[in-house]
């Protein structure tokens, strides 16, 4: 009789022999295969699926983001019996490992149906621990949009219209009863071409916190004031180490705020190990070079700061004042809410330029540089 090896009752067996095969990476090598990745089957044969009733099966077409814990695909969905269920024929599907996409679910379901966030169809897991979520397909995150504008800065009217609806977003999550934690301008992006490319959504929630429920404030840990988030723009609250609170995102929306309009940042060529020295700037800017920090932006910054700083971790957030003062900078300068983002104004204007077919070239692309 021929015995396995991986057989107990062979004598040759080792324990450290793989009996159960080893769990997808996270991270895709050049030469692994996005479909044995994903492993593409129906939700309804393999996986958890929201939606039970369906057969769903998701292509994947290209990656179009990567971070620390897993991927982002753009992907064709094919739902058969349907029975009135709607998908999108193109949507996102993420993949991660440990309890990240959890708390992005958590956030998604809560936050269901609102302007400023995807729209969660369908969750579910390849091998334990390695899981995905399927959501609303967007284009380009707004960093990536500024570094694409000749400047490398957004107009002042882009910047606090796009910041308006950021400002709206991170509300919304508050009063979900979350904390983002890393709230920076890669972590919103902008609609699709055959969507809505002026609206601003909020992406990425896996390093939020819950700070609140039905029942009132919960009473957060020690253990998480854990460094979490980007050095950049992270509050002055968490380089100390303080309990986190919505204030740390509001302050961290204000820094966005600024490098999207000015275009950078005075600490930003420090690294995201020089945390005592990206403290120490947030402090100067505050006092000695506060003029030096604020002063090519419009005198509303300056109150939206001191609003801020007057808060404590216990403050409740006067979004409506800071809503008030944006408002008052667009007013000022006759700026209509209706008029083109600076995105949507570098297509026009080529647009306007000529109707030959070497313009539409052009137009298409950029548009295709901008979306990828």
């Amino acid at each position: 009789m021929v015995m396995d090896k991986r057989s107990v009752n062979n004598p040759r067996y080792r324990r450290s022999d793989p009996i159960v095969p080893k769990r997808p990476r996270a991270g895709l090598e050049r030469n692994d295969s996005i479909d044995e990745i994903l492993r593409m089957k129906t939700l309804h044969d393999k996986f958890r699926s929201l939606n039970s009733k369906h057969k769903v099966r998701y292509s994947p077409i290209k990656m179009v983001g990567k971070g620390g814990f897993g991927q982002v695909f753009e992907c064709t969905a094919d739902v058969t019996n349907s029975g009135g269920y709607e998908m999108p024929q193109v949507v996102a599907l993420k993949t991660e490992t440990g309890s990240e996409i959890k708390l992005e679910m958590k956030v998604l379901l809560k936050l269901k149906n609102h302007n400023h966030f995807c729209e969660l169809y369908d969750f579910g897991q390849i091998t334990p621990g390695y899981s995905f979520i399927v959501m609303t397909l967007l284009g380009p995150n707004l960093s990536t949009i500024r570094k694409k504008m000749p400047t490398k800065q957004f107009t002042v009217s882009t910047s606090i219209r796009a910041g308006l609806q950021m400002l709206m977003a991170i509300e919304a999550l508050h009063g979900a009863g979350f904390i983002s934690r890393d709230v920076k301008p890669s972590n919103f992006a902008i609609g699709r071409p055959n969507g809505n490319r002026r609206m601003v959504y909020m992406i990425d929630f896996g390093i939020s916190l819950v700070y609140k429920d039905q029942n009132g404030p919960v009473k957060l840990k020690r253990s998480e004031m854990t460094w979490r988030g980007t050095n950049r723009y992270c509050s002055l609250g968490h380089h100390k180490k303080h309990l986190p609170s919505p204030k740390d995102d509001v302050e961290s929306w204000f820094y966005s705020l600024m490098e999207l309009c000015v275009g950078e940042l005075p600490w930003q060529y420090l690294g995201k190990h020089q945390k005592a020295e990206t403290c120490k700037a947030k402090e100067v800017v505050r006092t000695t070079k506060r003029e030096y920090f604020l002063g090519s932006c419009p005198f509303e910054f300056d109150q939206i700061l001191g609003l801020i700083d007057r808060m404590t971790r216990d403050s409740i957030v006067e979004y409506h004042k800071i809503y008030a003062s944006l408002t008052r900078c667009l007013i000022r300068d006759k700026v209509d809410f209706k008029d083109p983002y600076d995105w949507e104004y570098m297509l026009s204007s080529y647009q306007c330029s000529s109707s030959t077919a070497a313009s539409s070239d052009r137009i298409e692309t950029l548009d295709k540089s901008l979306y990828q």
